[in-house]
């Protein structure tokens, strides 16, 4: 079994030692308020492709303000490549970097609609003029 540096996570009335390259993952799982049971950032041979995984799966009663969850629900909510195999979410070694560029990323469809109600837009005639 690998071990690997942890890092105290504190979200709510939820704490627990996690993996380090995980723990960025599971502030945003546990933001939401979503309960998982175990997890590992590299679980596996060097060479394979998703080592990164999150359990949801759970046989004990969720802490207080959290609920159950599947891993479907934790792939919508990350919006990251990943693997499902038995309720588990499998990632790549790479995650919470993925994670990070994209909650960085400007959100462009609030502002194209923004955009589009300030300026109405131009009907095209049959013959292509405006």
């Amino acid at each position: 079994m690998a071990f690997h540096k942890q890092v105290r996570l504190r979200v709510g009335s939820m704490s627990a030692l996690v993996d380090e390259k995980v723990a960025p993952l599971l502030r945003v799982i546990w933001k939401q308020g979503l309960w998982t049971w175990t997890s590992c950032q590299h679980d596996g041979p060097p060479e394979k492709k998703f080592p990164m995984y999150i359990n949801p799966f759970a046989c004990e009663k969720p802490p207080r303000g959290f609920r159950y969850t599947s891993a479907q629900e934790i792939k919508e909510l990350l919006g990251l490549p990943c693997r499902i195999y038995n309720n588990v979410i499998w990632l790549h070694e790479n995650a919470a970097e993925e994670l990070r560029l994209i909650q960085e990323r400007p959100d462009t469809t609030r502002r194209k609609s923004r955009r589009s109600k300030d300026r109405p837009r131009s009907s095209v005639s049959e013959s292509g003029s405006r």
